[in-house]
């Protein structure tokens, strides 16, 4: 319920999904520091927009386009089965959605 309300307010630049966020992302945690919180609050708001941009046939097929999180305006598509995620840290890492397995390091074979 905290995202849904944090996503129906488009005036408050972030801070009620901000607070959704921090709460149910990264636990309450008061090390997280605050720009690392706006800019997945950011990033989440960009990514429904352009969810909500597909026609409902692609979405139900799950042909979803994933924005980048360093520059959350621009789209991407990651190939393959590895994907990009950040940690609570704000550190990059990347997860393979087969095996489960994930890395620090960017897979030669998310380039393929």
């Amino acid at each position: 319920v905290s995202y849904d309300h944090g996503l129906n307010i488009s005036s408050d630049e972030n801070l009620e999904l901000g607070s959704a966020i921090w709460r149910n992302v990264y636990q309450s945690d008061p090390k997280t520091p605050d720009e690392c919180v706006y800019k997945m609050a950011d990033y989440v708001r960009n990514q429904i927009n352009t969810f909500e941009a597909l026609g409902s046939a692609d979405l139900m097929r799950g042909k979803l386009s994933w924005l980048d999180f360093g520059n959350s305006s621009a789209v991407t598509a990651l190939a393959g089965e590895w994907r990009q995620a950040v940690a609570p840290s704000g550190k990059r890492y990347w997860w393979n959605v087969r095996t489960r397995e994930s890395r620090w390091t960017k897979p030669v074979e998310a380039d393929s």
